[in-house]
């Protein structure tokens, strides 16, 4: 803020963002406060020597579905840290990015050879964005970067800084390109057609005279191979060949008129994938299986779609075995009638895009009776479960007895909906709920009303998560010679549990994440010596709510 005194800036897991001043005597004070535009500020932050605060923050992990791949992206704000209001004064988004628990990410700020520069290594790439006439603009992308900073010096001391930054297999360095030549394009990319021919791609430089095309079988050994007046150029290869490539700007105002090669980047001709057959899963589902093994390429989702109906498929999944995908309809398919199925970007394992001589498949649609399932489950009570199936059951002459694994009991099954529910009623020794343990209801005996039995084993769990404390419990009680371990449970989540002796000596603190609801006491003190016979007390914690209770061991 100008004062000549240093502040303090972090962020915290819900987007706050705060600046703390030095008053002196080791004392320091709010000074500003704010909020990014997404939770968790935590780390991505940095800032120049005028009062400008920058941060990085991404859209929610929870966003991973096909149709929102685009709702994923990093933000970049600008804030005035002058200001006691942190207000954002601008943002970049860069679409697309990988958790930060998993993958190394940072942002930061540095004057670059007298340059304003601001570096967002938001994995899998690194950004470089330049301040110019007061509006920050992207200068340079690099596809392979895994670091949570960048280093800023001229190690080399040729009076130029370099930047360094880990690009998940080593340390790399880069500096300015000359300013007597023109640069090179940022964006460039190889990607096969078919059995002999790969398409080059790359960005426009302005003022551009041509591009020089270089071409080898290992990146160190590029020699020139051809040269285009377009953003593109297609090669044409021996089939089954691998190459790599660089493109470079040629511009005659320069007085080196050639740039450095831009990024690399390699692609192999094959023979291109064809559909062999159609194989129905249901009358929304069905398979189409390939000659060889297929890719599904996140940068070009795969687009299936019927005639009948405009129907473009609702989900795309590789098949287990790599030659077929599964295809979901929301619509189910016209019965007795012809119909086409058209198929777009499926790719071969080396990237080659599906023949165009086969991407249309004429099939019709037979119904057959298929095996009932399950589509949905509701507690209704701590020992009651509904099931819904897909299609009216028959109802058997006798009982129904379902088998729980490890233990436990059905006290009635029930009918409802007409038939296409049943209500199941668990006995007191079933492990339902938030009890610690892992349990399944095991479905078998069931028939569609044509007859058809359940497809498989259904197994429901019979887990549900606590949402409180209200119901927490203790067992087995009283806890007796034979068990070696004691279970709280009924938790909602990640707790802290303290033990004490009757008289309100600590006994042991346990700190776990809860597993089917429940955490394990080994009945250890803290110096790992078994406790002995007697009451104890327990006092739980979780978020700002606390529960106390007595359990009983005889020894």
């Amino acid at each position: 803020n100008g004062d000549g005194v240093d502040e303090i800036i972090f962020g915290d897991s819900d987007g706050d963002l705060l600046v703390y001043t030095s008053r002196g005597n080791d004392q320091f004070e709010v000074f500003a406060t704010g909020k990014t535009l997404h939770s968790n500020s935590t780390e991505m932050i940095t800032s120049d020597n005028e009062g400008s605060i920058f941060t990085a923050t991404h859209t929610s992990e929870d966003l991973n579905y096909e149709h929102e791949f685009d709702a994923r992206y990093w933000s970049i704000e600008f804030f005035d840290g002058a200001s006691t209001a942190l207000l954002s004064t601008g943002t970049i988004n860069t679409f697309g990015f990988s958790t930060t628990k998993d993958f190394d990410s940072g942002l930061k700020y540095f004057r670059f050879d007298g340059r304003e520069l601001l570096f967002a290594s938001f994995f899998p790439e690194l950004f470089v964005f330049e301040k110019t006439e007061g509006q920050w603009q992207p200068i340079w992308i690099n596809g392979q970067a895994r670091s949570n900073t960048v280093l800023v010096s001229d190690l080399d001391n040729d009076g130029n800084d370099e930047f360094y930054f880990n690009d998940g297999q080593q340390i790399v360095g880069y500096t300015a390109s000359q300013k007597n030549r023109p640069v090179a394009p940022y964006i460039f990319s190889a990607n096969p057609l078919d059995s002999n021919r790969i398409r080059l791609e790359w960005s426009n430089i302005e003022n551009a005279d041509n591009y020089n095309i270089y071409r080898g079988q290992d990146v160190n050994g590029l020699n020139f191979h051809s040269m285009s007046k377009t953003l593109f150029f297609t090669d044409t290869t021996l089939p089954g060949q691998k190459y790599y490539y660089s493109v470079t700007t040629v511009d005659s105002s320069f007085e080196m008129k050639e740039s450095f090669f831009s990024a690399y980047d390699s692609a192999q001709t094959a023979v291109p994938p064809k559909p062999v057959s159609i194989e129905f899963n249901n009358e929304r589902q069905l398979f189409v299986h390939f000659d060889q093994n297929i890719v599904l390429n996140e940068g070009k989702l795969p687009s299936i779609k019927k005639r009948i109906n405009d129907g473009l498929a609702s989900s795309v999944i590789l098949g287990s075995s790599g030659q077929s995908i599964l295809v979901s309809f929301d619509a189910p398919f016209a019965e007795n009638e012809n119909d086409t199925l058209e198929i777009a970007n499926i790719f071969g394992e080396t990237g080659v895009p599906l023949d165009n001589d086969y991407r249309l498949m004429p099939f019709i649609y037979f119904a057959t009776p298929q095996a009932p399932y399950v589509v949905k489950t509701d507690w209704i009570s701590e020992n009651q479960i509904k099931i819904d199936f897909n299609e009216p059951l028959q109802k058997p002459s006798e009982p129904i007895i379902f088998l729980i694994e490890p233990s436990g009991e059905t006290e009635n099954v029930k009918f409802d909906n007409p038939g296409k529910s049943i209500i199941v009623t668990f006995g007191r020794k079933t492990f339902t709920g938030a009890s610690g343990q892992k349990s399944y209801l095991i479905l078998k005996g069931l028939k569609s009303e044509n007859g058809i039995a359940l497809d498989g084993l259904e197994a429901i769990s019979l887990f549900r998560e606590s949402n409180g404390l209200d119901k927490v419990f203790v067992y087995p009680q009283p806890l007796k010679p034979k068990h070696s371990e004691l279970v709280f449970a009924n938790l909602p989540g990640n707790v802290t549990i303290k033990i004490y002796t009757i008289s309100g000596f600590p006994v042991r603190m346990l700190e776990k994440n809860t597993n089917y609801g429940g955490v394990k006491w080994d009945l250890k003190d803290s110096s790992g010596q078994r406790v002995a016979s007697g009451v104890y007390i327990f006092i739980l914690h979780w978020k700002n709510k606390v529960k106390r209770g007595k359990f009983a061991i005889i020894n």
